[in-house]
């Protein structure tokens, strides 16, 4: 006897995702983060350092499949380039 496909399928599986937003200065970086995570456009104040937000996401070809994502604004300034090496370091890839 085994496990019918209803049980065998009922578990979800979660998974976590970050994606680093990166580019030029006034370019839409935080109106795409707000976009991604509340699900409208927002006017976004110019990013002094970082905006970090998180949303989930369930997968349309997998059932069960959960995506918990972390996205990452970084501020396109070339002040900011001590932080973007110390983000890249820290770096995963899938």
């Amino acid at each position: 006897m085994g496990n019918s496909p209803s049980v065998r399928h009922s578990k979800q599986i979660q998974k976590e995702a970050r994606i680093l937003i990166v580019g030029l200065k006034s370019s839409g970086k935080s109106t795409l983060l707000y976009r991604l995570t509340q699900k409208q456009f927002v006017d976004a104040k110019p990013t002094l350092s970082l905006n970090v937000d998180g949303c989930t996401v369930r997968s349309k070809n997998v059932p069960n499949l959960i995506f918990n994502v972390e996205y990452w604004d970084l501020a396109g300034t070339e002040n900011d380039n001590t932080l973007m090496n110390s983000v890249s370091l820290h770096r995963h890839y899938f």
